[in-house]
């Protein structure tokens, strides 16, 4: 296969972090997500290593698959996001990490609910809450943005 580095699984390089402080339980904590570079098995099998740590005593370490090494960093983002459901509904969320949505069920399905999706995300994005929170946002951007240039 061409442009494939060949590389050694035990060979880790990180693709993406991200921390993130949720409350658990009543108490805060650092919760460190990990994805590493996807790497070439074999035709059609891509494998992705992810690492998830201060969610338990032990951190989580899996590997999912794909077809090639965009899915597989896909299918990861997914996995840590149903690791992350598991441990407390909204976590997921919480930390940054939202739902796939999966053409399985084929092209007409997913783009029937991503006009679901879309729909329902200008009526809220109209909602008094989120027009207010927009509004503090932005004046949050505009002080930092007024404390860089002294």
């Amino acid at each position: 296969m061409t442009g494939v580095r060949e590389r050694r699984p035990d060979q880790k390089v990180i693709v993406a972090s991200r921390r993130a402080r949720v409350t658990l339980r009543g108490k805060t904590v650092t919760v460190s997500v990990t994805v590493y570079l996807p790497h070439f098995v074999r035709r059609s099998e891509w494998v992705c290593a992810y690492r998830i740590a201060g969610l338990a005593p032990r951190a989580i370490r899996d590997v999912v698959t794909g077809d090639d090494g965009i899915q597989a960093l896909m299918l990861a983002h997914e996995a840590v996001r149903i690791e992350l459901e598991k441990v407390r509904r909204g976590l997921a969320w919480e930390a940054g990490f939202w739902r796939y949505n999966p053409e399985l069920y084929g092209l007409r399905f997913s783009a029937r609910l991503n006009r679901i999706i879309d729909r329902e995300l200008r009526r809220y994005g109209r909602s008094p809450e989120i027009r207010s929170a927009k509004a503090r946002y932005r004046r949050q951007m505009v002080r930092r943005a007024k404390g860089r240039k002294k």
